[in-house]
């Protein structure tokens, strides 16, 4: 084999193989991040998680934030911002992520994570610059959450995000 096909093949990963381990959209492990104290379920195979810290963070900023992707692009993100006033979910949303208040959301309440909190959840209509995205925003203690299901195209990334909303839990 001459030595440019062979790094040709090396570079395009191996010629487009088929991934033998898919995730079958059901198979969850538990991920459990002792810097933000969560813990909370990711699939069992074809999911890259990046966690990112920033303890320097003021009031507005995420303190923490987890990134799934999977075997093509990013499909839901994980916000841990902090909540000092102790604002209420709707006033924390107004102050910090005024943009979800576009006329074109959509809104409903919501509950989330395994104690059945009071959330609000969020869609954001497709548009010529990105697709349709569902936001999940609830509060633990002096914490704000948000979860962004980046593609409500995706069955795929619905399912990580239903999965985190869900099952994201507070470490001791």
């Amino acid at each position: 084999m001459p030595v440019a096909t062979l790094v040709a093949l090396i570079l395009a990963g191996g010629g487009g193989s088929a991934d033998l381990n898919r995730w079958d959209g059901v198979s969850l492990r538990r991920h459990e991040d002792a810097a933000a104290k969560v813990a909370f379920p990711v699939p069992l195979t074809q999911t890259v998680l990046t966690a990112r810290h920033f303890p320097g963070a003021r009031e507005g900023q995420m303190k923490h934030v987890f990134t799934l992707t999977g075997p093509t692009v990013e499909e839901v993100e994980l916000g841990l911002f902090s909540n000092p006033k102790s604002r209420s979910l709707e006033a924390w949303v107004t102050a910090t992520l005024p943009f979800l208040r576009a006329s074109a959301n959509a809104s409903m309440p919501w509950q989330a994570t395994v104690k059945r909190v009071p959330a609000l959840v969020i869609e954001q209509p497709r548009s010529p610059q990105q697709y349709g995205q569902r936001v999940a925003i609830f509060r633990l203690g002096e914490t704000v959450v948000v979860v962004s299901c980046r593609n409500v195209e995706s069955p795929r990334a619905v399912s990580e995000f239903e999965a985190i909303v869900a099952g994201l839990e507070v470490l001791p």
